[in-house]
C-alpha cells in the first residue's frame, strides 16, 4: 500500500485543499541531464577548484595543478575572489606562473559561474597561440570543463571557443573591433605593457579601457572580474601606473627562513656571488654560485634553501603587514596591486638573477631586461641623444676600406630611395665587436650588385688577402618610383631574381615592424607576389625589424667603443665632423611617448642610420642561419689578384712590320 506524501507547506491553500482530497503521488527519476543541471554544488573558492580540477598541459610541471609548484598563486586567487575586488593588477617577473594563474581563474568562473570571458594580447598572433596551446587545451584536459563541450568542430575555433553555456573570446590591442560589443563578466589583460594604441581610430578609447568597459552591466550586479597582469617597462606603463595611481591595496610576498623562522621580503641587494661587480656572468650562472643572506640571521640560502623559504612564505600588505584575510576585511578594496620580483620565483635561480644584473653592468638594454624581467621594476627613461662629437669618440685606428683583423664576417645595410641606395659595410669579429668599412651611395642597381657581388676590401695586417660581403639587406622602402612601381615591389623583384644564387652574398628584403617585437627581428612569411600583383617564385621571405630595439643597440655599441667595453661598433678614422655619414647617424634622440621609448628624428635624412641598423640586425643570432658567433673562421676570403705585368718601354718594342726574330732564325 502506497503512502499518501505530504503536502508542501509552501503551495497556495487552494492547490492544498484539492490535492488533499483528489490528489495522488507521482513518481519518477530525472534523466541525468535534468539532474546534472538541477544540482547545485556548494560553491568553491578558485584556490580549492583549482587543486581539485584543474590540469596544466602546457608548463615544465604538467599534469594536476598543486598549489605546492607555485605557492604564491594560492593568495593571488584569494584575492581575485574576494567579493569586493573587481580588478587585480599583477606586475610581476618572468616565470612567474601570472598566466596559469589566470586561468585558473577563468576555469572556475566557466564551471561555476557561467563566466562570459575575453581575453585580451597585445597582438591577434599572439591571443591564437594562447588560444591553440593554452586555453583550448585547459578545456579539454579539465573534466569539469571538457562536459560543456558541444562536440561541434565550428564551436572552437583560432580566436573564440563556444561552450554549451557560455563562450570565450580572444581579443587584442590594435583591433577596436576585437573588443567591441561583447558585454563579459571577466577580462583577463595579459602583457598590458606591449599593447599597442589603436592607430586607425584616434578618438577611440585605449584598449584597456574598452575591455574593461566590456565589463560595465556585470559590474552593478557584483559579478565582473578584470585581472591584468604584465612584467613592468617603464614608470609611465600601464601596470606600473595601475600600481601607484589606481592600487586601493598593494601586496608583496614575504618569505620564511628555514634556519631562523622570520618572515622577509626578499631584496636583489641580499643576493651575492663571489668577485661582485667583476664576475664572469655566465660562469655565475651555469655554475649557480649565487646565495642570498638572510636579514635576520647568518644563514646562506641556496636555491634549494630558497625554495624552502618561499614554500613557506604568505602575502602581506605593504602599508600594514597584514596578511590577505585581514587585510581585505579590513578595507573591502576594489583594486589591489600585487608585486612579484623574479628571485621568489621557485622557477628562477638565485644565479639567474645575478647573471642578468652582471649582463646589465656592460649593456643598457641587458640591464632593461634585469629590472623589467627579473626586479620587476620600472626601467628609468633617460632621454638620450648622441651628438656628433660624442659619435667620433668611437673612431679607432682603422684606415677606411679597411677590414680589422678580427672580423670574420662583412654585413652590408642597405637603404633604398629615391634616385639610388645608401649603403653601410660593417666587419663582425665573433664576439659581436664591429668596425665600419665604408659608407656610400649607388644611384643603381647595377651598381649595387657590383658592391655586393664584385667588391672586396683589404684585411688589415694580411697583405693579400680581402674579404667580400657575407650578407647583404635592403630596406623595401614605401615610396613610388616614376616608374608607376613602388619602391616596395622594385625590392621583392631584385631580391626575386637573386635569391639563392650561389654568389657568396645573401640577399634579403627588409621591412620595419610596425608593432615592437619580442627580439630584433623576426622571419616573415614567404613572398607569394608584389603588391601589384606580380607573381614572385623563388619563395624568398620578408625579414620583419624592430627599429627601436636596433637603433637603442647601435648607440649602446657606439658608447662600448667610446668606454672599451664589449659588444663595441667602431667607427673607421676617416670619419669627419660634420660628413654625411655622420650627421645621419645623429639624425634622431631617444624619447618618451605614451610611456614607450621611441626614436625621433631631428632631421629629415637619417639613412646611414638606417643602413647601420639593417646591418647589426644580420650580424645577430636571431638572423636566418643565426650570427656571427657560429661562424669558425673568416668567410668570403678571397686572395688579392696579381697586377698586370708592366709594359715594355716604347724604344724596346719591335718597330711596325718588321719581323721579330723566331727559332728558326736560332739554327
Amino acid at each position: 500500500m502506497e503512502m499518501q506524501q505530504p503536502v508542501p507547506s509552501w503551495m497556495p491553500e487552494t492547490y492544498r485543499s484539492v490535492i488533499r482530497h483528489s490528489g495522488h503521488s507521482i513518481r519518477f527519476q530525472p534523466l541525468p541531464g535534468v539532474r546534472r543541471v538541477m544540482r547545485r554544488p556548494a560553491p568553491m573558492s578558485i584556490a580549492d577548484w583549482s587543486e581539485k580540477y584543474r590540469y596544466v598541459s602546457l608548463s615544465a610541471i604538467q599534469g594536476p595543478w598543486r598549489h605546492e609548484n607555485a605557492p604564491w598563486a594560492e593568495g593571488i586567487m584569494e584575492i581575485l575572489d574576494f567579493p569586493s575586488v573587481v580588478k587585480v593588477g599583477l606586475c610581476k617577473s618572468v616565470q612567474s606562473a601570472g598566466t596559469e594563474t589566470a586561468l585558473n581563474m577563468v576555469g572556475s568562473r566557466i564551471d561555476q559561474q557561467s563566466a562570459k570571458v575575453i581575453f585580451v594580447y597585445p597582438d591577434k598572433d599572439t591571443g591564437r597561440n594562447v588560444m591553440k596551446k593554452r586555453i583550448v587545451p585547459m578545456i579539454r584536459h579539465t573534466r569539469q570543463l571538457s562536459r560543456h563541450l558541444t562536440g561541434y568542430v565550428d564551436d572552437v575555433q583560432g580566436l573564440s571557443v563556444q561552450l554549451a553555456h557560455t563562450w570565450i573570446k580572444i581579443g587584442w590591442s590594435g583591433s577596436p573591433a576585437s573588443l567591441a560589443s561583447d558585454p563579459a563578466d571577466t577580462v583577463v589583460l595579459d602583457e598590458v605593457d606591449k599593447y599597442m594604441p589603436f592607430t586607425s581610430n584616434k578618438a577611440e578609447a585605449g584598449p584597456i579601457e574598452l575591455a574593461e568597459k566590456r565589463t560595465t552591466t556585470f559590474r552593478r550586479l557584483g559579478r565582473a572580474k578584470i585581472f591584468m597582469l604584465s612584467t613592468p617597462t617603464t614608470e609611465n606603463g600601464p601596470i606600473w601606473k595601475f600600481m601607484e595611481e589606481e592600487a586601493e591595496l598593494i601586496f608583496d610576498w614575504h618569505v620564511r627562513c628555514p634556519d631562523c623562522g622570520r618572515e622577509q621580503k626578499m631584496a636583489f641587494s641580499r643576493i651575492r656571488w663571489p668577485e661582485g661587480s667583476a664576475a664572469d656572468a655566465s660562469r655565475v650562472e651555469s655554475q649557480h654560485l649565487a646565495w642570498y643572506e638572510c636579514s635576520h640571521c647568518p644563514s646562506r640560502w641556496d636555491d634549494e634553501k630558497r625554495d624552502m623559504a618561499v614554500r613557506h612564505g604568505r602575502w602581506r600588505s605593504r602599508d600594514k603587514g597584514l596578511s590577505i584575510a585581514s587585510a581585505l576585511q579590513s578595507s573591502r578594496p576594489s583594486r589591489v596591486g600585487v608585486h612579484f620580483p623574479g628571485w621568489n620565483s621557485l622557477f628562477v635561480t638565485l644565479s639567474e638573477c645575478a647573471a642578468s644584473f652582471l649582463r646589465g653592468l656592460t649593456s643598457k638594454s641587458a640591464l632593461r631586461d634585469f629590472w623589467n624581467n627579473y626586479a620587476a621594476e620600472p626601467w628609468k627613461i633617460v632621454l638620450e641623444s648622441t651628438s656628433e662629437a660624442e659619435a667620433l669618440k668611437a673612431r679607432c685606428a682603422l684606415a677606411p676600406g679597411m677590414v680589422a683583423n678580427e672580423a670574420v664576417a662583412l654585413t652590408c645595410g642597405i637603404d633604398q630611395q629615391h634616385g639610388g641606395f645608401f649603403w653601410v659595410v660593417r666587419g663582425w669579429d665573433r664576439h659581436f665587436n664591429s668596425w665600419l668599412v665604408e659608407s656610400g651611395f649607388s644611384p643603381d642597381e647595377a651598381d649595387l650588385d657590383h658592391l655586393l657581388y664584385e667588391r672586396s676590401w683589404p684585411i688589415d695586417g694580411e697583405p693579400g688577402l680581402r674579404m667580400k660581403i657575407w650578407r647583404a639587406a635592403r630596406d623595401s622602402g614605401g615610396n613610388a618610383y616614376d616608374t608607376g612601381q613602388t619602391m616596395r615591389d622594385e625590392a621583392y623583384l631584385w631580391l626575386d631574381s637573386r635569391w639563392g644564387l650561389c654568389r657568396g652574398c645573401q640577399v634579403w628584403v627588409t621591412k620595419g615592424a610596425s608593432t615592437s617585437l619580442p627580439t630584433f627581428s623576426k622571419l616573415g612569411n614567404p613572398l607569394r607576389q608584389t603588391r601589384s600583383g606580380k607573381k614572385l617564385r623563388s619563395g624568398a621571405r620578408l625579414m620583419l625589424l624592430d627599429p627601436n630595439r636596433l637603433k637603442t643597440s647601435f648607440f649602446e655599441r657606439l658608447e662600448n667603443a667610446i668606454q672599451g667595453r664589449g659588444h663595441a661598433g667602431y667607427l673607421h678614422e676617416g670619419v669627419a665632423e660634420g660628413s654625411d655619414y655622420l650627421r645621419q647617424i645623429t639624425a634622431e634622440e631617444l624619447r618618451e611617448e605614451a610611456g614607450r621609448q621611441v626614436w625621433v628624428q631631428l632631421r629629415k635624412d637619417n639613412h646611414f642610420l638606417d643602413c647601420e641598423c639593417i646591418a647589426l640586425a644580420q650580424a645577430l643570432w636571431e638572423w636566418p642561419g643565426g650570427g656571427v658567433n657560429l661562424l669558425q673562421d673568416r668567410v668570403n676570403v678571397v686572395e688579392e689578384a696579381a697586377p698586370p705585368p708592366p709594359r715594355r718601354p716604347k724604344d724596346e718594342r719591335p718597330e711596325k712590320g718588321r719581323r721579330v726574330p723566331g727559332w728558326r732564325d736560332r739554327m
